[in-house]
């Protein structure tokens, strides 16, 4: 069963005998991120916790002010601890029969001697670091692969839980968290891994409910890395662009900074409450027909798309085109607010961009949505996302376009969301993204087959994607001018936020490489919000953008109502 991301990792086929893993943690609790960590290891083939060294000692004390305790309490008061990354948690049952060493840690992160030695005697491949305390000295050299520690934000504070704070005092709207290789006195930290993740939603200003996304969805780096370590027999990693430094702790904000941030949130959240017309993230679909071609020239042409409005309580997105014995078709999701579910309906394009009166073609007892359809061998097939049941679906036209049988569960246990193919006439690919469901922290994965419907096999460059701004699928990856194009959407600032075309220039069973080429704002079009789908064929061309919608345009629906400023959207779209 394939729940989290970590998962992917657990067998290695490799002969090699198993790793050698130690913890450095502090005496007592450690952030419950770890467990998870550790129960990949314990269940895992190929590495094993030998040792678990137990740090005392004084460590950094940062004097907090009063505001900022209060703030604390208040947020730890009303936060869910268990989907708290950082939450303090016993670690002694994950430690299992793992020996203990206690070891004494000197205020600038030396460890003992005697410690040292008994540390060296354990022969270790891998010690990771479960501590804020920063780590230095003869340590780093002990283990055959270093010392592995995570790092999470960017700017100067940026190491730890407290570091994340930071990213909600200043509403960045995405978080850099590294998984490194600590080098000598404080510099040439190496990374093994990286990714950009999602943060909370815009107007938060909880610190624990803004550090969840990439606490959460980083677990998965310790687990990776180990499997490219006992498979290859080395990692790959990097040089930290621009954070070759010393990590600072970071500083608590001070009462004059609490003040300055919170008064005009809770000042804001009181005015947006006696103010009418709210408004709610609402999505619709454009159509322009013709042999344009929003990439032909330098600059997008946006000229001419054809909006199409959707009733009361309802919406259209993730329009995909198929042209069809000389008829185009529009196959989309088509979402009603009240039954928060989505069926595939589908309709002709009409010679001014219009559409033919929609009919339902796919409907299913859980969410439907990013219908990609192609054609194969003279059938047309369709493979919408079915993350809701945890499924990659493949459905085949039994009466085009109305009338679908299931082919093939491509993919199960797995919470896999706009799934995009492409066929190279060896390969079948499919670009599908991945989340973590603790914090939806999402990762793009490439899988590949000799056949449509064979089983998948999981490409040796995977997670191919890991930012928030690129990981998710934005309609089906296309050739144009010679150029191989995957769109993706930016969830950054908000769901569907701008619409991004990767190039694709090494795709084979062995590398993948892609390159940013475009990147289209939503404020192209006058009232826009976000963009998140593009389509062509010969003929007409799709696109999808979100507006601010009153409650009558959404048939009352309340539960994304929003004032009318940066707002995370409905997650089921």
């Amino acid at each position: 069963m394939i729940t989290v991301l970590s998962s992917l990792y657990r067998i290695s086929s490799s002969n090699s005998r198993a790793l050698r893993v130690g913890v450095l943690a502090d005496a007592g609790s450690i952030p419950q991120l770890f467990l998870s960590i550790f129960e990949d290891i314990a269940k895992c083939n190929f590495a094993r916790l030998e040792v678990v060294v137990r740090m005392q000692g004084p460590a950094a004390s940062r004097r907090a002010g009063v505001l900022f305790r209060l703030y604390d309490r208040w947020d730890r008061m009303r936060a869910n601890a268990a989907a708290d990354p950082f939450a303090p948690a016993e670690a002694a049952d994950a430690f299992g029969a793992a020996r203990r060493i206690d070891a004494e840690v000197s205020a600038d992160g030396e460890i003992g001697s005697d410690a040292l030695e008994a540390i060296r005697a354990a022969d270790l491949d891998v010690l990771l670091l479960v501590s804020c305390r920063d780590i230095r000295g003869r340590i780093v050299q002990i283990p055959r692969h270093g010392v592995w520690a995570y790092r999470f934000a960017d700017g100067p504070e940026r190491d730890g839980a407290l570091a994340l704070f930071w990213q909600v005092r200043y509403a960045r709207p995405f978080t850099r968290v590294a998984l490194c290789v600590l080098g000598d006195a404080g510099k040439n930290d190496r990374v093994l891994c990286e990714g950009v993740f999602g943060g909370a939603p815009a107007g938060n200003i909880s610190w624990r409910a803004g550090r969840a996304r990439p606490g959460w969805a980083c677990t998965s780096f310790v687990i990776q890395k180990l499997f490219e370590l006992h498979s290859c027999g080395a990692v790959r990693s990097s040089e930290p662009p621009s954070r070759n430094a010393p990590a600072a702790h970071g500083r608590n904000p001070s009462n004059t900074e609490m003040i300055a941030w919170l008064a005009p949130k809770i000042a804001g959240k009181v005015a947006r409450r006696l103010v009418t017309g709210a408004r709610a993230e609402h999505w619709r679909m454009a159509i322009r027909v013709g042999e344009q071609r929003l990439l032909r020239s330098g600059v997008p042409d946006t000229s001419g798309f054809r909006w199409i409005s959707s009733p009361p309580g309802h919406l259209y997105a993730d329009p995909f085109l198929i042209r069809r014995e000389g008829q185009i078709w529009l196959f989309y999701e088509h979402y009603e607010y009240a039954a928060r579910r989505a069926v595939i309906d589908c309709a002709a394009v009409l010679p001014d961009g219009a559409l033919s009166e929609a009919r339902v073609a796919l409907r299913r007892n859980y969410h439907l949505s990013f219908p990609q359809v192609f054609e194969y061998g003279g059938e047309i097939f369709m493979v919408p996302e079915t993350g809701g049941n945890r499924t990659v679906e493949l459905y085949r036209a039994v009466h085009f376009p109305h009338e679908w049988k299931l082919e093939k569960i491509l993919a199960s246990n797995l919470w896999a969301v706009d799934t995009a193919i492409w066929h190279d006439g060896e390969f079948w690919w499919f670009f599908s993204t991945l989340k973590e469901s603790r914090a939806e922290g999402t990762m793009l994965f490439l899988f590949f087959s000799r056949e449509l419907t064979g089983e998948w096999k999981s490409h040796p460059a995977n997670p191919i994607c890991a930012d928030v701004r690129t990981v998710r699928g934005a309609g089906p990856i296309f050739r144009q001018d010679g150029r191989l194009l995957r769109p993706s959407q930016d969830g950054s600032v908000r769901y569907g936020y701008r619409l991004n075309f990767q190039e694709i220039t090494t795709l084979n069973p062995e590398e993948y490489c892609e390159q940013a080429l475009l990147t289209l704002d939503p404020t192209t079009w006058e009232g826009l919000v976000g963009l998140h789908t593009y389509s062509q064929c010969a003929g007409a061309e799709a696109i999808d953008g979100c507006t601010l919608a009153t409650a009558a345009e959404t048939g009352g629906y309340t539960s994304a109502v929003i004032a009318p400023k940066n707002v995370e959207a409905a997650a089921l779209i």
